[in-house]
């Protein structure tokens, strides 16, 4: 069995006439880059800018001999956007992300790869089923930084604020009847 997904996103905004500002910001921030026919983002509640261009996800899984399953499991997409910004002064709206780059996207975090892989097998002990299975996560143990400080004006500025999980074994056992 298989699966493969491939996308291919190129979300940009555009605008009629080129704004300005956006609600008092003071220029394009962060969040708001507003560069006719540039990238558009996405930000989540943690701060990482969602606007990749392509991913890709694979799963295969086959059966082998004496009852055992061997499957896995690959993820891949572009390094996401990593704008520079400055937090400025924006009257009485606070303080606001103004953009320290011409464009969100100049520069990117590397791009994530994860492979994960999954043995098991099952055994039929009296009227319940027993599943044994061994699953390792991040085969590659990449550790590819997922977001970091972008604040420019931040004394951790650049610092890795999240990377991908660890390379992880887990062995377990499930009981069915």
């Amino acid at each position: 069995m298989g699966r493969l997904a491939f996308s291919w996103n190129d979300w940009t905004e555009h605008f009629d006439d080129q704004p300005l500002t956006f609600y008092g910001s003071p220029g394009p921030t962060a969040s708001y880059p507003l560069v006719d026919g540039g990238q558009a983002v996405g930000v989540g509640k943690t701060g990482i800018f969602t606007s990749v261009k392509w991913q890709l996800s694979a799963n295969a899984m086959a059966q082998l001999p004496w009852g055992f399953e061997l499957a896995a499991s690959l993820f891949g997409r572009q390094g996401a956007p990593r704008p520079t910004f400055l937090n400025l002064p924006a009257g009485r709206d606070g303080r606001l992300p103004a953009l320290a780059q011409p464009r969100v996207d100049v520069d990117r975090l590397d791009d994530v790869w994860d492979l994960d892989l999954r043995l098991a097998k099952d055994v039929r002990v009296s009227r319940a089923n027993l599943t044994l299975g061994a699953e390792l996560f991040n085969v590659f143990n990449s550790g590819v930084v997922l977001a970091r400080t972008l604040d420019a004006r931040s004394t951790v500025y650049g610092r890795a604020d999240q990377i991908l999980a660890p390379r992880i074994l887990r062995l377990g056992a499930r009981v069915s009847f």
